[in-house]
Order: structure tokens, then sequence, then C-alpha cells
């Protein structure tokens, strides 16, 4: 059996001068001169680290047994203390222990005594006790009032007066699954956070403010100095007095972003929204479910960089002219399912971000809007860096500063949907350089032009593209845009060179070109080849030496053809697509139709016919597949259909 390794005063030096050299959880036994040395521990600030303050840690998880003076030093330690090493501890060294200030983590104790939990519950700050698998009554009520995070995730039974006990305590209680439906049968609906649970911890982390019903003045007073994000979800009601507080939220030197959220308040006092008006960070309100025009007047003031109020499905007219406006970066009103046109052209003028929601359940609050738009609108890299980019309706603006595309490039992964910035009118080639990042589908059909330099930027980008405004392209750009790896859509091209044609030859996604009336055979040659669907809807009429090419495709789509001659018709049936659309077609002669009855694919769609004679009704009723025609077409056909 190997020795038991001591920790002593020359390991603890070393910690405290590397902390990561040392690792602690490795002794089993420590000596009084080196507990009292690790109480000194501290962390050092970092000038590159922005953000609150970290906490110190001691990982003293290798310790069977403490003595009294190695407790008494550990206990003021002021940081996160883990001695989940010892299996027992006596009741003078709980009483110690229940001074430290910070997380105290003692989740090897398989017992303990009434005197203990007695002394334990002084312990203000979070105290992990999992590896208790019982708890007497006592223990219980005296658990129940210690401040901070209580962990018993290893109960394996609770009684009802343990129950009882754990309910009244003013902090999350983690117990097992199975007995936390004990637990909820005596617990209030409202807990209140208090000044003093607030100020005996260490760090907002350890205190789950969303459990909070309710705050008291001077509570809020306390959190507002602390730094980072403040969730208080859990809040119904909020004073004057504290929403005055808690708009004093700390930042100092503005290092970084502090969040305020308070969605559990469906109402908001006028004199509350002027206080947290005063906020100088995120600020979210999403609960509220109707805002008066004063409040909306002192929200418009709001200091901070984000506005949310996703609960309000609907805005009065005095009440929208107010938040528009609204100098941050982002008004998030994703909620709002009606709006009068005055409301409408209210929220057009909102200079920053406009948040209004899914693109499919709020298109028709989206496009009220987009018709009040007269000025242009230009899509900053603040906008595009707050986070919120699934409710920006972002085809509202016709110009993108560099940095926000690079920006929505770097944020792709984090969005539900394709990038439509349809509104642009020009892109630069370092915002397409930005955007190739982006990984999805992005839309660009507000261009009417494409440089050259910008099309290259494109070069190799893995997503779809759709640029459906382009009524012309270079042979440049051609060759550029075919190496994406996606779907390409320039349904506004009205003619495409064979040089063009040629670049395509090896395209690996789909293809759209419906915006072409004719083709020529060299470019039906090389299209011929592209690896994905080919669409020419925009085709009325096909030559036979161009649907003999056509037919090599593997997957096309010719729906908008409105004639069919008897050679092409007999080309298209030798295709080996699985489906023949012609919706456009309204007459077929005899000989078309026979050669189509012999097409070999799934199915065969012609539903745009209005006459057939009966020799082609005959020959269409022999067609292995699903025929698709018009019901009073279809009578005819049967007709001829043998039994």
């Amino acid at each position: 059996m190997s020795e038991e390794k001591v920790l002593t005063k020359e390991i603890a030096e070393q910690f405290l001068k590397i902390s990561y050299s040392v690792n602690l959880s490795e002794y089993g036994s420590i000596e009084d001169t080196a507990a009292e040395i690790l109480a000194n521990y501290q962390l050092t600030p970092s000038p590159h680290v922005r953000g609150p303050a970290q906490h110190p840690i001691l990982k003293l998880n290798g310790l069977k047994n403490l003595t009294d003076a190695a407790a008494e030093s550990l206990s003021d330690f002021d940081g996160s203390l883990e001695l989940n090493g010892l299996i027992q501890l006596s009741d003078t060294d709980a009483k110690r222990l229940s001074k430290h200030r910070g997380e105290l983590s003692l989740k090897g104790l398989i017992e303990l005594t009434d005197a203990s939990a007695e002394s334990l519950r002084k312990h203000h700050d979070s105290l992990d006790l999992s590896g208790l698998k019982k708890l007497s009554d006592v223990a219980a009520d005296s658990l129940s009032h210690q401040i901070g995070y209580l962990s018993l995730n290893g109960l394996t039974d609770l009684s009802d007066a343990a129950a009882q006990s754990f309910a009244k305590h003013n902090g999350p209680v983690n117990i097992p699954y199975k007995l936390q439906d004990k637990l909820k049968i005596y617990e209030t609906k409202e807990k209140v956070l208090t000044k003093k649970l607030v100020d005996h911890v260490s760090s907002l982390r350890d205190l789950p403010t969303n459990l909070y019903t309710r705050i008291e003045n001077a509570a809020a007073e306390s959190l507002a100095k602390r730094v980072g994000y403040l969730s208080l979800n859990g809040l119904t009601e909020l004073s004057d007095n504290a929403a005055e507080s808690l708009s004093k939220q700390s930042n100092p030197e503005h290092l970084f972003r502090i969040l305020l959220s308070l969605n559990g308040l469906t109402k908001l006092s006028d004199a509350a929204a002027l206080s947290l008006s005063k906020h100088h960070g995120y600020l979210h309100l999403d609960g509220l479910t109707d805002l008066s025009d004063a409040a909306a007047e002192s929200l418009s003031k709001h200091h901070g960089e984000i506005l949310s109020l996703r609960g309000l499905t609907k805005l009065s007219d005095s009440a929208a002219e107010s938040l528009a406006k609204y100098n941050g970066v982002h008004l998030n009103l994703s909620g709002l399912s009606e709006l009068t046109d005055a409301v409408a052209k209210s929220l057009a003028g909102v200079k920053g971000g406009l948040g209004l929601g899914s693109y499919t359940l709020h298109s028709n609050i989206r496009n009220k809007i987009k018709t009040y738009v007269s000025e242009e609108k230009v899509l900053t890299k603040e906008i595009a860096n707050t986070g919120f980019l699934n409710d920006l309706d972002t085809s509202i603006y016709v110009s993108i500063d560099d940095g926000a595309a690079e920006n929505l490039g770097d944020h792709w992964s984090s969005l539900r949907y394709d990038l439509d910035l349809s509104g642009l009118r020009e892109l630069s080639a370092d915002a397409a350089k930005g955007l190739v990042k982006w990984g999805k589908s992005i839309k660009l059909n507000g261009l009417r032009e494409l440089t050259d330099t910008s099309a290259k930027s494109f070069r190799h980008y893995s997503g779809s593209l759709c640029l459906d405004g382009l009524s012309k392209l270079s042979d440049a750009s051609a060759y550029n845009l075919s190496t994406i790896k996606g779907d390409l859509s320039l349904n506004g091209l009205r003619e495409l060179t064979d040089t063009s044609a040629d670049y395509f030859r090896h395209f690996n996604g789909d293809l759209y070109l419906d915006g072409l009336s004719e083709l020529s055979d060299t470019s039906a040659l090389h299209l011929s080849t592209i690896e994905g669907k080919l669409s020419l809807n925009g085709l009325i009429e096909l030559t036979d030496s161009v649907a003999e090419y056509l037919i090599l495709q593997d997957s096309i789509d010719l729906t908008g053809l409105k004639k069919l001659s008897d050679a092409v018709a007999k080309s298209l049936a030798k295709s080996e697509w699985s489906d023949l659309t012609l919706y456009d077609l309204t007459e077929i002669s005899d000989a078309a139709a026979e050669s189509l009855s012999k097409y070999k694919g799934d199915s065969l769609w012609l539903i745009g016919l209005t006459e057939l004679s009966d020799a082609a009704a005959e020959s269409l009723a022999k067609y292995k597949g699903d025929l698709q025609i018009p019901d009073e077409l279809q009578a005819k056909i049967d007709s001829f259909k043998q039994d």
C-alpha cells in the first residue's frame, strides 16, 4: 500500500506561486501550517480577461480528515472549498466550517449529526451534501434555514416533516427527482429574494434568481452592485423603488455587457418604466402584454443597446410613435400579431435593428412595415452583433457595412432561418467575403449587378445563393459562382453565353435559370452535365437539338413549355427523369401524345391541357405511370383503357 501523501507548508507555498503546478487533491492529509497558507489563496486579476471577477477555488478532495487547526484556517478562505474526501465531520469542525464564505462541498459525508446540521445552517453560500442518504427531521429543519443553494441529491427518502422544512428554504434545494413531488406538496407559491440572501452569496451563479417571485427593495439595491447578467424572470411584481435600484446595475468602466431580464412581469407601472429606461445594458421585459403610452415614451429613451418587448401583441399608435425613437441597437417586438397603418409607418422609422419574429408566421407584419420604409437603412456591425438575428428582418436594409457582413458570417450556426438580404442594392467584395462564412442560404435578390471581384469572394461558398435580381452575368462572374457548393438561383438572367454555360457544366447543386427564354445548342450541351437539378421554366419552346441535349440531364424542370413539337415530344419521352412536368401545355398533337405515352418515368403532368383528340386520348391511356390531367379529359382517356 502506498504511503499517504502529506500536503506540506512548502507545497502550499508552491501552489500560491503557481497554482496549476500542484494538484491539491492528491494529498490525503494536510499540515496545519499548509492550511493556514492556503487560506490566503487569491486569484490574480488578468488585464486580458473582461467580465465579472472569478472566484478562487481550493480542491482538497483527497483529505480524509482535518485537524481542528486546519479546519479553523480553511474556514477563513474566501472562495470555493471542496472537501469531498471527508466521510465524517466532527461537530466542532462543522461549526468552524460554517463560518466559511463561499461554496462549500462536502459530498463525501455519509452522515450528519443534528449538531453539525445546526452549525451548517449558518453557512451563507452554496452547500453540497450530496453524499448523504438519510437525514433526521431535526437536521432537515436546521438546514432549511441555510442561505444559498443546498444540494442533497443523494437522499433515498424524505419524511413529511423534512419535506415540510425544506419547502420553507428560501433558495433552491436539489433533491432526487423521485422525491421532488413530496417537496412540492408543501412549497408555497411565493419566494422572496432578500438582502440577506444576496449579500451572503459570493457569486450570482450560485443564486438562481429566477426562482423568486418577489424581491425586497434592499435586495434590489444590493443586486444592482453585482456585475454581469441579472435574470429575475420569476418576479411577478416589481415595486417602483426596486425598479429604481435595478436600473443602476453596475458596469464599471463599461468593460462588458450587462443584462437585466424581468420576463415574469406582466405589467409595469409608468414610474418603474421611467426608472428602467436609465438601465445601461440589455433590458428584457418579454412578459409584458400591455404597455401604456407613458411607459412606451419612457422606454424609448432606454440607455442600453437592446430593448426586448416580445410579449406585446399590439401597440397603440402613440406607443409605436414613441418606440420608433429608440436609439439602441435592437428593438425586439417579435410578438406583434396586428398593427395599424400608423403603427407600421412609425416602426418603419426605427433606426436600429427591429425584431419581428418568424419569417413565416409574421410575414404580413414584416411586409406591412416594409411598405413604409423610405429612408436608406444600413445594416451595421452593432445590429448584426446583438444575438437576435432570428427575429431581425434583414431584408429591409439597402446597404450593409463590411463589419456587419463579417458578423453575420460568424453567427450563421445560431440562426434557424436563411439570410434574406434582398433589400441590398450593392455588395462590396469585403462584405461578400464576410458572408461566405454563412453556410446556409443567402438571398441577394435586390442586387442589380454583381462585380467580378464580389463574385470572386463567393468562390467555393458552401451554401445556397439567390441572385434573382441580376439580369446579366459576366463570364468571369459565372466562373466564380460555378464553384459554390450549394444551389444557385439566377432567375433574372435574360441571356447566358456559351462560355458561362461551359463554366457551369460541373456545377454540383441545383441551378435555376427560369429567366432564359432561349438556349443555344452549345449551352444546352454544357448544362446537361450539371450534377443537380436544372430549372428552365422560362423556355416556352425547345428546338429538336436542344431537347436532345437536355434529356441527358438527370433532373430538369420545363414547366413553362407552351409549345411541343412532335420531335421534341419524342426526345423528352426518352429521358430518364422520374417526373415530366408540362404544366403550361394547352394542346398536344396526336403524334406527341403517342410519344409521351411511352415515357417510362413515374409521373406525367399535363394539367394545362384544354382539349384532347380521340387518338391522343387513346395513346395516353397506354401510359403506365401516374398521369395528371384535368378531370374533364380524364374520363375520355379512361374510356380507352382496357379492363
